[in-house]
């Protein structure tokens, strides 16, 4: 690499990683200010509010990351268009190739960030970040519980209690369960015990009722109890085990949806989360050689260079408008997975293609 491809590489470089700084803070700043009422209104400590905002910054970096980079190369190349400079390295001697092997080497660095990103970075960060947010629900409610409010532990579990003790003794205890399919359970105790168990909270209840209700024919069974021992489950191992699509690292995703034993529906989710995830990264090169070719190609106009800033983000905008649509129906059928990801090569083939096309030159008077 030239010593002129090499200044073009450093200002491209400096002007893409400014841009997506810029994007990732005020993603992370609008996450913080929409749930800023945690720290006030349940009394979440910040340090933990704090690491649970840096651990859902690796997704929306993914996505900023492609955009830093078309904005840095429309900011790089507008600006030396703008001033001359590309046509002073055309007429030093560097060629096509050599001005746009800059943008190709940042497109290349955005596509491996973006791999890394996709494959461990944010998996990793989603598992953490869910396994942080159910110790957290159910730190809150059981201070909530001792505080006499209803409290939804998990989806479908909610407790109550009118008053609990220093030693873990509940008084006037009432759980609605709903977390089984078709039917929902009240317990009623005059008073319950918590205890560690095997599989989370236990309770032991004590002088009550239990009250299960079939949700398809409405009919009701009581019983009255002595004792009776119920589990509130955390969900944080079940939680681990089975993973929505987006928490699975890359090579775990890829072998369970080559596993023949995984259902349709889980499958075409499978499908769409990969295409999706293949497809952010390969738009950093696609969106650097899109908008340096079109700046390249045209040059030598007096004018116009926000046209061409326009045309490279209207470019931009169809092609991750077109992939993460094929993407999303990849869910339908494989071949659109495929298209998906072959859509961005393409574009950044079209590009090379169109900034080594032989240029003519303006006629008189244009």
């Amino acid at each position: 690499m030239t010593g002129a491809e090499t200044y073009l590489l450093k200002r491209l470089a400096v002007g893409a990683v400014l841009v997506t700084a810029a994007l990732v803070g005020l993603l992370w700043l609008g996450l913080v200010l929409r749930h800023a009422d945690k720290i006030v209104g349940e009394g979440v400590p910040v340090s933990l509010f704090l690491k649970l905002a840096v651990l859902a910054l690796p997704a929306p970096l993914a996505l900023a990351l492609p955009v830093g980079i078309l904005v840095g190369t429309l900011w790089c190349y507008g600006a030396m268009a703008r001033d001359s400079e590309l046509v002073a390295l055309r007429t030093a001697g560097l060629a096509n190739g050599g001005l746009l092997r800059p943008a190709a080497t940042v497109g290349l660095g955005g596509l491996l960030a973006g791999l890394l990103i996709a494959a461990e970075l944010a998996p990793r960060a989603a598992q953490a970040l869910r396994a942080e947010q159910l110790d957290l629900r159910a730190s809150l409610g059981r201070a909530a519980l001792a505080q006499g409010g209803f409290v939804e532990l998990t989806p479908g579990l909610t407790l109550h209690a009118r008053k609990v003790d220093g030693g873990g003794r509940i008084h006037d205890f009432i759980a609605h369960d709903g977390r089984a399919a078709g039917r929902s359970v009240i317990l009623l105790a005059r008073e319950a015990i918590a205890r560690p168990g095997e599989d989370g909270l236990e309770l032991l209840l004590r002088d009550g009722l239990r009250q299960e209700r079939d949700r398809a024919s409405g009919r009701i069974q009581t019983l009255a109890f002595d004792s009776f021992r119920f589990v509130v489950r955390r969900d944080v191992d079940t939680a681990r085990r089975r993973l929505d699509p987006d928490a699975l690292p890359l090579s775990t995703l890829i072998a369970r949806l080559a596993d023949d034993e995984a259902s349709a529906v889980d499958a075409a989710r499978l499908r769409a989360e990969l295409g999706r995830r293949l497809v952010t990264p390969l738009l950093s090169p696609a969106f650097a050689l899109l908008a340096a070719a079109l700046f390249v190609r045209r040059m030598h106009l007096p004018a116009g260079y926000r046209r061409l800033a326009g045309q490279a983000g209207l470019g931009a905008c169809l092609l991750a408008a077109a992939s993460f649509g094929l993407a999303q129906l990849a869910a339908q059928a494989a071949l659109f997975g495929w298209l998906a990801l072959a859509l961005p090569i393409l574009a950044a083939l079209l590009s090379l293609l169109l900034a080594s096309l032989p240029r003519h030159a303006p006629e008189p008077g244009r």
